[in-house]
């Protein structure tokens, strides 16, 4: 889930069109990076495989991973969808694939010169063993990552000056991204990262007011910027962001929060049911069941499934019923 911290704004330099310094990258060139990128993968996972692991053992593992697809704008989040399944005959304990780059489940982001991206991401620290997650064979386990945040830049200029912690980014160019489980590769994909023309440079520049606006003892004004570009723009990638930054960032809800008197998760129902597809799902669904009785993480997710078919919501809900399901009967 977003944070929901004090954000310092940062300011940074703006790039020009076709500047030597950077500027738009043309969608064909950026193309043409893609088999640079597939030769310096065959070398990195070349590399992975030479390696054994502690956890490599007999475990079998299939993974599959997926994006919404293969170009996005600059600031643009960039979902990745992971599924982890046992293929193995027998039940193995594993952690899943709750924290990225750590023990075992590692994401790999490779650019277009075929430098692998440094993971700037949380860090995880979690006790020595096995894991807590139970998987029969056939069993899947799965979660969505935002690229952005597990590799954003601080950086690099973009020529948008927004609140860095709200708005992560990587540069321009074309990337590929590979997962590594244990001893086991998921498939290979590739996507584009190209300069925001249009609408979406329009909901950039009113991204940049609303972070220009901002202030901790003040937050009110962004706030209704921000509400202004969810409603104008209700179609953009940007929505869900700014819908969820005039709601944190309205006086009432800011003052509360800094007060710890406001209860975040009745803003995570509101975004459960407004953004059913959003790969924030799996936090904000702990976030809400945190004092529920079985019974009612049960009825939730009953609900959620019958009302957002098809989308990550559901997805999700689906798992989390099903493994509660199972706890009951052991």
């Amino acid at each position: 889930m977003p944070e929901t911290h004090d954000t310092v704004l940062i300011g940074r330099n703006p790039v020009f069109p076709n500047s030597p310094n950077g500027g738009p990258v043309r969608v064909s060139r950026l193309r043409g990076e893609v088999s640079t990128i597939r030769k310096s993968l065959i070398l990195l996972l070349a590399t992975l495989l030479s390696f054994s692991t502690t956890y490599a053992s007999d475990n079998k593992w299939e993974i599959e991973i997926a994006l919404d697809k293969q170009e996005y704008v600059l600031y643009e989040p960039v979902w990745l969808d992971v599924t982890l399944t046992n293929i193995a005959l027998d039940t193995i304990r594993t952690y899943g694939v709750s924290a990225p780059n750590h023990r075992q489940f590692h994401i790999l982001l490779t650019d277009s010169d075929g430098k692998q991206m440094k993971h700037t991401g949380l860090k995880f620290s979690f006790a020595g063993g096995p894991g807590d997650l139970l998987l029969d064979a056939g069993e899947s386990d799965y979660d969505s990552f935002n690229l952005l945040e597990l590799f954003r830049s601080m950086e690099l200029n973009t020529g948008y000056v927004v609140l860095p912690n709200r708005f992560p980014f990587i540069p321009e160019g074309t990337y590929s991204v590979v997962i590594e489980f244990e001893s086991e590769l998921s498939n290979v994909l590739t996507f584009s990262i190209v300069a925001p023309h249009g609408q979406e440079e329009e909901v950039l520049r009113k991204i940049e007011q609303a972070s220009r606006g901002w202030s901790k003892n003040d937050t009110d004004r962004s706030s209704q910027i921000f509400g202004q570009i969810e409603s104008e723009y209700p179609n953009s990638p940007f929505t869900e962001k700014c819908y969820y930054l005039s709601r944190v960032y309205s006086k009432s809800v800011w003052e509360g929060m800094r007060g710890g008197s406001h209860d975040i998760r009745v803003l995570n129902r509101e975004m459960l049911s407004k953004f059913p597809n959003s790969g924030y799902v799996k936090s904000r669904l702990w976030s809400v069941t945190r004092e529920m009785t079985e019974d009612e993480e049960i009825e939730l997710y009953t609900r959620l499934i019958a009302e957002h078919p098809d989308t990550r919501c559901s997805k999700i809900a689906g798992l989390l019923k099903k493994r509660l399901l199972a706890k009951r009967e052991d």
